[in-house]
């Protein structure tokens, strides 16, 4: 039998009366990044959860995972919410899920005896950049990319790459709404983070102009205590000092969203990058 494999990153805020709980003798594999927040009376109860960096799980949330629960970088799961995992529940990175969601992978209860033709189980998986508004049901559906449902929305089909959805059922609106992004140059971005750099510095009383460096590509060499953030790939060179995650919290959640690069980490980094890529 395998031993359980637990990592808990650094700098991670667990509130009053939140609990882990594994599902029986089976072995687990728990893994919580860094910058983690974990709300009040919050419960996790699984065997295989992943929860990466500057992610926040909102007070009273429960999340249940008989199976693979895999959540992403900088994501936002609101106060209420449900999240169960009966079949496999991956959510990729920047997603926010708002207050009172409920999103699930299996329609079950009533009796296979006497007939009942509903019982399945679905993977359902979350791509980069989806929001879900306050109060949204959620059937085991695959959302792509930048999709948006609106608060109150029911979703029991597929949504596609950049598309607004709202109602019951859910239906495309985004002929009426606008898509969620729209296409910004790469030098507008370089520009904006630029001012957002000196936003932030100018807010702060500690000298560290050398520490946080923006830029289009990434230089040939990296300087170990330099923290690059690179807009053409929307990556960051993570390096856990805390005048990088003071300015992560400065970007976070509306500002701007990076995940970490594989440049300059250690084996362990390097495979959980590599793994929130295998979709």
């Amino acid at each position: 039998m395998k031993e359980d494999e637990i990592s808990i990153g650094a700098n991670v805020q667990i509130e009053e009366n939140a609990r882990l709980i594994g599902i029986g003798e089976g072995p687990k594999s728990i893994v919580i990044g860094d910058n983690v927040y974990i709300g009040e009376d919050t419960k996790i109860i699984g065997n295989e959860i992943t929860i990466l960096d500057y992610t926040k799980v909102h007070n009273h949330c429960f999340l249940y995972a008989p199976k693979a629960l895999s959540i992403g970088y900088n994501c936002w799961i609101g106060q209420n919410s449900i999240l169960n995992a009966e079949a496999e529940l991956t959510i990729q990175n920047n997603v926010c899920i708002g207050a009172s969601s409920h999103l699930w992978t299996h329609i079950k209860f009533g009796d296979i005896l006497q007939g009942c033709r509903f019982l399945s189980y679905k993977k359902m998986v979350i791509e980069d950049d989806v929001w879900f508004g306050g109060h949204c049901i959620v059937a085991p559906i695959r959302a792509k990319r930048r999709s948006v449902a609106l608060a109150g929305s029911v979703i029991a089909k597929d949504m596609r790459e950049n598309r607004v959805y709202a109602g019951s059922p859910a239906a495309d609106v985004t002929h009426k709404l606008g898509p969620q992004f729209k296409a910004v140059p790469v030098g507008r971005k370089y520009r904006k983070m630029k001012d957002y750099l000196s936003e932030f510095l100018s807010s702060i009383s500690v000298e560290c102009q050398d520490s946080i460096e923006i830029v289009l590509n990434y230089p040939r060499t990296l300087k170990s205590d330099t923290t690059y953030f690179n807009v053409t790939d929307r990556t960051y060179t993570k390096r856990n000092t805390e005048i990088e995650h003071r300015f992560m919290t400065f970007l976070l959640p509306e500002k701007a969203k990076f995940i970490p690069t594989e440049k300059g980490h250690n084996k362990k980094e390097q495979e959980l990058w590599k793994g929130r890529r295998k979709y």
